[in-house]
């Protein structure tokens, strides 16, 4: 599925420069990791694995309490039900639905746990969703 996923990005990469619109991300480039990502129950059971195979408990103790701090956070700004509902249920709401939960989580700002000092930890392991996402704008508005 990587592979598969990794060659409809370079498609997509291709046609968005044949338009004249240049890529502005490349590794370290985080300015999606403050946005809601969906993580399919592939990529779900792949991000367990990394997590169980870091090196020490002390990774996963740091990954275990910026898990809780952005959960605190989405409960004190009133969207942890909006997302839960979000995420376990059957009924899928419209884009113009989920526009005003993209757009307050967002506002928040909260990083992806997996960022680190602005870089992703998991980069090649990150979900097919992060990789799909490419940045078009100038590197200093992302």
């Amino acid at each position: 599925m990587r592979s598969l996923g990794g060659h409809a990005h370079q498609l997509a990469i291709h046609n968005t420069t044949q338009t004249g619109a240049s890529i502005s991300y490349e590794k370290g480039c985080v300015a999606c990791c403050r946005m809601v990502i969906p993580a399919a129950p592939p990529d779900a059971f792949a991000l367990l694995s990394v997590v169980e195979a870091l090196p020490s408990p002390k990774k996963n103790d740091r990954l275990l309490e910026r898990f809780q701090a952005a959960q605190k956070t989405l409960h004190e700004a009133g969207l942890e039900d909006g997302l839960r509902r979000l995420s376990f249920s059957e009924d899928h709401d419209t884009e113009e639905e989920l526009e005003p939960l993209n757009r307050a989580y967002y506002a928040l700002r909260i990083p992806c746990p997996f960022l680190e000092d602005e870089m992703c930890s998991i980069y090649e392991q990150r979900t097919s969703a992060c990789r799909e996402l490419f940045v078009t704008s100038p590197a200093g508005l992302s």
